[in-house]
């Protein structure tokens, strides 16, 4: 049993981490990126409806989309 339940926690452990994909340093973007105020801001100019604020993290940019497709 002990070793069920350390493989699912390792399984755990590495679907998260591939879930969340590779993350820029903190240190990498501004203070001001991607933050809550950009985020209300984008729902209120979408009215709540499609994706909202999408913010990439690798190159420090965001972008409002108040569609249903991701940029890219």
């Amino acid at each position: 049993m002990k070793k069920k339940l350390l493989w699912f926690a390792s399984a755990l452990v590495l679907t998260t981490a591939s879930l969340l994909g590779p993350a820029a340093p903190a240190a990498a973007c501004p203070s001001g990126f991607c933050t809550l105020a950009q985020k209300l801001a984008c729902a209120q100019t979408c009215h709540n409806k499609g994706i909202g604020l999408v913010c990439d993290n690798s190159t420090c940019t965001s972008q409002c989309v108040c569609g249903s497709v991701p940029p890219g």
